[in-house]
């Protein structure tokens, strides 16, 4: 029943990621999440649950992301041992719809909850937005802020890039990572 979920995400297209997200949504698709059981309405009304993954996936595809939030907000309650990864694409679309201090908090209560790859997935998301939110507080001239965040950034992605550098085939997190050095330094100057 969830493999058809895994399966549909597989094969949802990667258009209008930001570069550096793409390795913890590839990540995400290709089924990081441990198997597990459950009586939640996920396992027993697999078709309507299913549906309404879609539903967000596609919302979340299309940049549609408060559709896409809303709906992975709705699934939750219901998701069974699908929860982790329904919160990591729920960062994740709080990540592509701007809401990094949501996106963030989500990504770092899941890291502590997982482990392995979807641990490194949800550490990539946090660092991800904790970046930009550091860029914004930076423009706003607020740096002991902004000072902090560029450290937890690079605290998060150091551990993706050690742990599991096969999530950075293409050198994104690594880049992020080194721009975050380098604001870091120029602020602390």
């Amino acid at each position: 029943m969830r493999a058809g979920i895994f399966t549909k995400a597989k094969s949802g297209g990667l258009i209008g990621l930001k570069p550096a997200v793409l390795p913890v949504v590839l990540l995400l698709l290709s089924g990081c999440m441990e198997a597990g059981t459950s009586t939640s309405t996920a396992a027993t009304k697999p078709g309507v649950f299913q549906a309404r993954y879609e539903k967000a996936r596609a919302a979340l595809e299309a940049g549609k992301f408060d559709r896409a939030i809303s709906g992975y907000k709705a699934l939750l309650p219901q998701a069974g041992p699908l929860a982790p990864r329904l919160q990591l694409e729920l960062a994740h679309a709080q990540l592509r719809n701007g809401d990094y201090a949501a996106s963030a908090q989500a990504a770092s209560a899941l890291a502590i909850s997982q482990q392995g790859d979807a641990r490194a997935a949800a550490l990539a998301v946090q660092g991800v937005a904790q970046h930009e939110m550091a860029l914004a507080a930076i423009q706003a001239g607020r740096l002991d802020e902004a000072a902090g965040l560029l450290t937890q950034a690079d605290k998060a992605m150091a551990d993706v890039l050690k742990t599991n550098v096969e999530m950075d085939p293409l050198g994104a997190l690594a880049a992020r990572r080194a721009a975050i050095k380098v604001q870091k330094d120029r602020i602390s100057s």
